[in-house]
């Protein structure tokens, strides 16, 4: 696996790998790396001839400042992980390569953008939407793999690529989980033993959500029943509602494709989660 820094180097590559006739899968991350962000090397390299997978803790999709200098940082641990699933190469540039110029630009990324953790998190989509394109441009890929754990960034990044006409084929991968059903995240790593055991509540409200559409509950009581119950086991609980699953509207009686998203802090670290439910 070959490191690279700058994004001069990377176009290089990018050219030397386009005069080969070699597709590019690209794997977006913040380092911190788990199993789940393995797969999607995985996936990428089942997919394409090259894969870069890139590092950067980016600075303008954080709300709150303890929360970016807390987010977990261990790049030789994370390139020891991408050896092992066989990455071609590792871009871990410096923020002043990403942002040589302050990005003052206001994304349009659609109603997606302004729900759930957008109201809960002003600027946090325009801030990925920047870092994202930004790495595009760099990156040139003709694939980039997102987990669906952060569904609603994967909707944004969707309108992202269509919205500015970006040549990149934006891919969604199931969550990965641990045995006991808790969806992997780099923030996990700062639970502690019971915060995390405590965590599991979320697959299991998910889980449960899941039974009563089945059961053909309306939405509203599924929501109003589940957040009750989160709450009466003291989850400090920020939202936990049924949306559509294409655009995040909420659904009418018509609706067929569903998701549950859910938000919640434990202790200092907040957690999402989110699964598809089936509505008949």
């Amino acid at each position: 696996m070959q490191r690279i820094t700058t994004a001069k180097e990377i176009l290089k590559i990018n050219r030397d790998l386009r005069n080969n006739g070699a597709r590019i899968g690209f794997v977006p991350t913040m380092g911190a790396l788990h199993n789940g962000h393995l797969s999607l090397v995985k996936r990428a390299k089942s997919e394409n001839d090259a894969v870069v997978c890139s590092i950067f803790v980016n600075p303008t999709q954080f709300n709150e400042p303890t929360d970016f200098q807390r987010y977990p940082r261990n790049l030789e641990k994370d390139a020891e992980l991408l050896e092992s699933v066989e990455c071609d190469y590792l871009f871990a540039p410096t923020a002043s390569e990403i942002y040589p110029i302050p990005d003052q630009t206001h994304y349009e990324l659609g109603s997606v953008s302004e729900e759930l953790e957008g109201k809960h998190r002003p600027g946090h989509f325009n801030g990925v939407a920047s870092v994202v394109k930004r790495l595009f441009e760099i990156v040139k890929p003709d694939r980039a793999y997102f987990g669906l754990k952060d569904y609603q960034q994967y909707l944004v990044i969707k309108n992202l690529v269509e919205n500015y006409n970006l040549p990149v084929e934006v891919i969604g991968c199931p969550i990965i989980r641990s045995e006991e059903g808790l969806a992997m995240s780099s923030r996990n790593e700062l639970l502690g033993k019971t915060e995390a055991e405590h965590a599991l509540k979320l697959n299991e409200s998910l889980k449960r959500a899941q039974k009563l559409i089945e059961e053909g509950k309306p939405t509203q009581e599924v929501e109003s029943t589940i957040s009750k119950d989160l709450s009466s086991q003291g989850v400090d609980l920020e939202y936990f509602e049924i949306r559509n699953a294409g655009d995040l509207s909420k659904p009418d009686n018509s609706s067929q494709s569903l998701v549950a998203l859910v938000a919640a802090r434990f202790g200092k670290i907040r957690l999402i989660d989110n699964m598809n439910l089936t509505s008949n």
